[in-house]
């Protein structure tokens, strides 16, 4: 789109890529290039090029470096190798998750004798009677006045009934949930979804039981402003340590106290009962 009022008749040949390709010389050009916050005056050749996508510029070398462009890992041969390559510092084949101990089991023996002795003392916590006991850990539901937040239950698929009662057991066992009273203006349905495999891959082969909150969530008065911590934060936190530890602690998020004033707001109802944290 830009006026061609540069350009500068001129006569020759433009010597191509092959030692045998060359084309006439038609002029020059100078234009102005705005690119990636660069902007260029650079004078082109102008010659008859021919391509099947429609292409009406072609930028060499002289000019990718200053609007800042670069390019980065291209075969030196082909058919022979691939390369260059940047070795990768960690050999994918070698490394399986969460089966890379480190050392040996004589270096790692004082490490798991302690943590025993620990995951013994947690084994025996009541987990029904018990809730996390960290300073401010019970959870408040501060509703908006006026508002309630009742949704109807979803239709579960008869292949997932199974998976809900056993989930819904479970939760009436270990103390998580009890019988509501009935008539409650509040109402949260359950949804099944995937969950992760040994293989890394989201099936539903054991799907995972949850309870949709999100019409409870736009009711609430907000006032707590902590944030989970992002990915890239901890990445930061971590990238320059050498030995890395996980506790998969067992059902976490139950584990935080409601206020019992507030628990009734936080019921999944079942065909066959009300139920409540």
């Amino acid at each position: 789109g830009q006026s061609c009022a540069s350009f500068k008749p001129s006569h020759g040949v433009v010597q191509l890529g092959h030692v045998s390709s060359s084309v006439s010389r038609l002029g020059a050009v100078n234009l102005n290039i705005f690119y990636n916050k660069f902007a260029v005056k650079h004078e082109f050749e102008v010659f008859d090029f021919y391509s099947n996508e429609n292409i009406h510029v072609l930028l060499g070398l002289d000019i990718l470096s200053k609007i800042g462009i670069g390019i980065t890992g291209l075969v030196s041969q082909h058919f022979t190798q691939v390369g260059p390559k940047i070795p990768d510092p960690i050999d994918p084949d070698h490394v399986k998750p969460n089966d890379d101990p480190y050392g040996s089991e004589i270096e790692r023996a004082p490490f798991v004798k302690s943590l025993n002795k620990l995951l013994a003392t947690n084994s025996k916590i009541d987990l029904k009677n018990t809730r996390c006991n960290l300073p401010d850990s019970t959870i408040k539901l501060t509703t908006k006045p006026g508002c309630v937040a009742w949704r109807a239950q979803y239709p579960l698929p008869e292949a997932y009934r199974e998976a809900v009662a056993a989930q819904i057991k479970t939760w009436l066992d270990e103390g998580v949930i009890c019988r509501s009273r009935s008539h409650t203006e509040y109402n949260s349905p359950l949804l099944c979804v995937k969950k992760k495999n040994s293989e890394g891959e989201y099936t539903l082969e054991k799907p995972r039981v949850v309870c949709d909150v999100r019409k409870l969530n736009s009711i609430l008065v907000v006032d707590d402003k902590q944030q989970l911590p992002l990915i890239s934060s901890i990445h930061e936190r971590i990238g320059d340590k050498t030995i890395h530890s996980l506790l998969d602690i067992h059902a976490c998020f139950t584990s935080y106290g409601i206020l019992p004033s507030d628990s009734h707001k936080v019921s999944p109802h079942m065909g066959f009962a009300m139920l409540e944290r």
